[in-house]
């Protein structure tokens, strides 16, 4: 597709993966999200995590695209964390703290 920058150049862009345009000209992705297929979200694998209070989703607000097999903050399910339960020694193992 054919976008015009901020500075009147025009270039061809392919909105179906670039965060700068993501599946129209001039719509970004929040920092925490990727591009795929033309919208905004996680990269293939990761969910996206808000903490409590943040705002998420289209504006990304405190969101965070993570691995919930692996963050020892999200581990399984956003928000399940494991230094709760193991102090700052726990770990996330395929999504199960340990």
């Amino acid at each position: 597709m054919l976008c015009t920058s901020d500075a009147g150049v025009q270039s061809c862009i392919d909105t179906g993966s670039d965060p700068k345009n993501c599946g129209e000209c001039g719509f970004p992705c929040a920092a925490a999200l990727s591009c795929n297929m033309g919208t905004c979200g996680c990269a293939f694998g990761d969910v996206l995590c808000v903490p409590d209070g943040g705002t998420g989703f289209i504006d990304g607000g405190d969101a965070v695209c993570t691995d919930i097999y692996a963050d020892k903050y999200n581990c399984g399910a956003c928000g399940n964390d494991c230094t709760v339960t193991f102090g700052d020694a726990g770990v996330c193992d395929f999504g199960t703290c340990k």
